[in-house]
């Protein structure tokens, strides 16, 4: 398994071929009803609610009319960022920090139906046409590498970072179903 995350800032970001992305290393994934801890490297440490998107079968190279066979299942997730890195701290291994993603309850693509879906997350509100990220992230990731079965894909920033502080809980629900509902300490 494997977690791609595309590194835009908002879902009105396009996907295109010059879109940073990087590798997050499975060991990043917080086991569900875990908290998540604030790390002592650097300060200000923030929580990036993400748009993730789960693999639910093999694929390479996946024309965008087909690409939405692809993704079984979809939820928020909390992604531990810096708002500023350090100089002596480097941003592409941050990327993949143990413990520093917490996924959410995975809702089934099905169960969404055709219509945008309201995402909510303790910085924003916002409507999210779950088709076009599937179409658009599936496409570009597969152009690079095979997609397999249980991959996630980190489509795209959620609304705003939350600062972590020790002791709160982050919430975020889609279609007003909480998915996502992580301690911080």
């Amino acid at each position: 398994m494997k977690i791609i995350a595309l590194l835009r800032q908002s879902v009105s970001q396009p996907v295109t071929p010059s879109i940073p992305a990087c590798i997050v290393p499975d060991s990043a994934l917080v086991l569900p009803g875990r908290p998540v801890f604030v790390p002592d490297l650097g300060e200000g440490w923030q929580g990036q609610p993400v748009i993730a998107l789960r693999v639910g079968r093999l694929g390479r190279d996946i024309a965008p009319a087909f690409a939405s066979r692809y993704v079984n299942a979809v939820t928020v997730a909390l992604w531990l960022r810096l708002a500023d890195i350090p100089a002596d701290l480097s941003a592409g291994l941050l990327c993949g920090m143990d413990s520093s993603l917490a996924p959410g309850a995975w809702i089934p693509v099905a169960d969404l139906g055709d219509a945008p879906v309201h995402v909510t997350t303790p910085a924003a509100d916002i409507e999210v046409d779950i088709e076009a990220e599937i179409i658009s992230a599936v496409a570009a990731v597969s152009r690079y590498m095979t997609l397999k079965m249980g991959d996630i894909i980190l489509a795209s920033g959620a609304g705003g970072a939350v600062d972590l502080v020790a002791g709160t809980r982050v919430t975020a629900s889609i279609d007003s179903r909480e998915v996502l509902s992580v301690k911080i300490l």
